[in-house]
């Protein structure tokens, strides 16, 4: 595996596709998620608002798709079309909780890169598969995302030390794991947070 490695693919709960600019200048970010199941189908169908500038984030409104008869053609066939039947919304779930405010901007990041750049692979011999990345890959995009003030060389250790804290406290809080594997430090999100770990 090597670290600067990047290709895109698609992972639950991993953040917008593309550019981690994406999300960092859009005011507003919503995000339709669902649980699949290994079977291929798909269930706990939900609305959510992953990002809104001065306003509550984490909503989640759930909702069901339904097909329903419209009417009938010229040959007496029934015309169908698909709606959805929103049900009543829900604050933020326990696993978004765990996310404490001054860890959102790492979990923005993180969820971008694995989108992006991450590789499926397993961390531990006897462990289950993770999406997984290389650390450096966050750091350079938090650096770049961070906002900081003074000279070069105080903004540079301002951001180191915001990234130190904020993997040291979402480690303890169980909602990332990293580990070095030949000679690369990967980091991934936890089982809790749509990845196993």
């Amino acid at each position: 595996m090597t670290g600067s490695l990047c290709r895109r693919g698609k992972v639950i709960d991993a953040g917008t596709r593309g550019s981690s600019a994406k999300e960092g200048a859009a005011d507003t970010v919503i995000a339709v998620l669902a649980d699949r199941e290994l079977s291929g189908g798909v269930k706990n169908t939900r609305l959510a608002i992953r990002k809104q500038r001065d306003g509550v984030t984490g909503l989640e409104i759930p909702f069901t798709a339904l097909i329903v008869e419209t009417g009938t053609d010229d040959d007496g066939d029934p015309i169908t079309a698909p709606v959805i039947d929103w049900q009543a919304g829900q604050q933020t779930t326990q696993a978004d909780a765990r996310w404490a405010p001054s860890l959102q901007l790492l979990r923005r990041v993180l969820m971008t890169i694995l989108v992006d750049c991450g590789q499926t692979m397993r961390p531990f011999p006897d462990g289950p598969e993770v999406r997984a990345c290389d650390i450096e890959l966050v750091r350079a995009e938090f650096y770049r995302q961070y906002p900081a003030n003074g000279t070069a060389q105080q903004k540079a250790e301002t951001r180191r030390k915001a990234f130190y804290r904020s993997v040291k406290e979402a480690q303890a809080r169980s909602v990332v794991v990293s580990r070095e594997v030949d000679g690369v430090q990967l980091i991934w999100l936890a089982m809790q947070e749509g990845a196993n770990g």
